[in-house]
């Protein structure tokens, strides 16, 4: 392949900040809460998402603005990078709507970089020239599926993350890079699993500009397919199994 001569056009596909990773776990366990109690219609359930969750929501708007980085972490990066360079930018509660298609396909862009916007359908992940890659933080085909960086932990196993090219089926495109992170244990679960979160967040940045450097000198993007002999795809971790590990930390033992 020959070198891209011009600009490399490249999108970033990614999930909303800090500020609603919480939102949504207090979303999730909202939903769980109405669940037990038997309440189908959930209409406590669909207020809460429509004035806390949504990326149109007014009181999301009011409670970043007064709420101190010591109760909540905000970055607005990406709004700065946005008006820095003068790039678009899509603010959607779906990746896979109507709007978010025109979007990219207006932009016409090379590739797509995807940082944890979930699933994401055929026609919008082909749309970029050379498709879309994804930061999955685990090691695949192993830890395919949800909240890889629990499960490596809960299995006692290297903590690492991959970036793979995106296809029709959940972690299981070719791989680009797979890189094991080293971490320090402390006591506290969630806040071990925070920081490696950032590590690794930290390096793989570092590793996707490497990657849209090299595509921009050869033309392709080199990757490899997964071998699926000791696959596996894992869902959310229950209750138990939470607090299992959450011992286990506790004790230093993992």
């Amino acid at each position: 392949m020959d070198k891209i001569s011009g600009k490399l056009r490249v999108v970033l596909l990614l999930s909303q900040n800090i500020y609603s990773q919480i939102l949504s776990h207090f979303k999730d366990k909202f939903r769980e809460i109405l669940q037990k109690k038997g309440i189908r219609k959930g209409v406590f359930y669909l207020i809460f998402q429509r004035f806390f969750i949504s990326p149109n929501s007014r009181i999301k708007k009011i409670l970043r603005k007064f709420l101190t980085n010591k109760w909540i972490e905000y970055s607005t990066v990406i709004e700065e990078l946005v008006e820095d360079f003068s790039s678009p930018l899509l603010v959607t509660d779906d990746i896979n709507d109507e709007r978010a298609r025109k979007f990219l396909e207006d932009l016409k862009p090379d590739l797509g970089v995807v940082c944890g916007s979930g699933i994401i359908k055929d026609y919008i992940f082909t749309i970029p020239k050379f498709g879309c890659i994804n930061y999955h933080a685990g090691i695949v085909p192993k830890y395919r599926g949800c909240e890889p960086i629990f499960w490596q932990l809960y299995y006692k196993d290297d903590v690492g993350y991959t970036v793979h090219k995106i296809d029709k089926e959940v972690d299981t495109g070719e791989i680009i890079l797979k890189k094991v992170i080293p971490y320090k244990k402390t006591n506290n679960l969630w806040e071990t699993m925070v920081n490696i979160k950032k590590e690794m967040s930290k390096d793989c940045a570092k590793e996707i500009v490497k990657i849209i450097l090299k595509l921009k000198q050869i033309g392709q993007i080199e990757s490899y397919p997964q071998d699926n002999q000791g696959a596996n795809f894992f869902k959310h971790p229950n209750s138990e199994q939470k607090k299992e590990l959450e011992v286990r930390f506790l004790n230093y033992v993992i």
